[in-house]
């Protein structure tokens, strides 16, 4: 079973070192540019720039960067989850024991004074298990909303129709 294309896999047309220089610039994240580039790899920015431009470095660069933000959501969100599980389980515990002592007291040894103790004692846990996801999901909302930007996904005959439409256009 072959598996599925990806924009930033090596074009069959793209040599090693072009690859190889494509992969650092992914690695070099949403600050790239080809200047810092051709100093970190010690190569002429022209040559640089015709690589970038003949394999649409820019557009496959973007659909990493979206990859790897799609992969840290997906990591935050079942992180959150767990922190929810866990969060959960030690209130469910929790309001067990107290409600073991609770029903093991007798109506004669409950003090009117004793109940607000009891439930001040439950009630922070659920609250603040509610407030921290309610703030999880304001602070994820608001990250989703710096991050956003437009990444536009293309097919590998996409990217070569591309590349020979710019080349009879003589802008490669």
């Amino acid at each position: 079973m072959s598996e599925e294309y990806k924009s930033w896999d090596r074009l069959e047309n793209e040599g090693p070192k072009a690859y190889d220089a494509f992969i650092f610039y992914c690695g070099m994240g949403p600050k790239r540019s080809l200047s810092k580039l051709a100093i970190e790899l010690d190569k002429d920015k022209s040559l640089l720039s015709r690589w970038s431009a003949n394999y649409s470095w820019v557009e496959r660069a973007s659909a990493y960067d979206l990859h790897l933000n799609q992969v840290r959501m997906k990591e935050r969100e079942e992180a959150i989850i767990e922190h929810e599980k866990k969060t959960a389980e030690a209130a469910a515990k929790f309001l067990d024991v107290v409600g073991k002592a609770i029903e093991n007291l007798k109506p004669e040894q409950i003090k009117a004074s004793d109940i607000p103790r009891y439930l001040n004692a439950v009630n922070p846990l659920e609250r603040e298990s509610r407030a921290f996801l309610l703030e999880l999901c304001e602070k994820q909302s608001q990250q989703r909303e710096k991050n956003t930007f437009r990444v536009e996904v293309v097919e590998p005959e996409e990217i070569r129709r591309r590349i020979e439409e710019r080349k009879r256009n003589r802008l490669l």
